[in-house]
């Protein structure tokens, strides 16, 4: 089973492949990645906001998902 790649990862390579023709699209990717960084880092240090950071980086990463499903659509 091979383990999943990093999200971080995938927004980087998606952020890449983003036509310069897209700003508004190239904006939301970068947002995201940030975003997912800073909320895995809250969510790495526990205490009371580590829960919602975890929830609020999984809609991030649903939503990196789905940005990367029509960045590169399967044949």
């Amino acid at each position: 089973m091979v383990a999943p790649r990093p999200i971080t990862e995938i927004l980087t390579e998606v952020l890449r492949s983003v036509p310069a023709a897209n700003p508004p699209l190239q904006e939301r990717v970068a947002w995201l990645r940030r975003k997912t960084i800073l909320l895995e880092e809250i969510a790495h240090h526990g205490g009371p906001e580590a829960a919602p950071a975890l929830d609020r980086a999984a809609n991030a990463r649903a939503e990196a998902a789905r940005i990367h499903r029509v960045s590169f659509p399967k044949p």
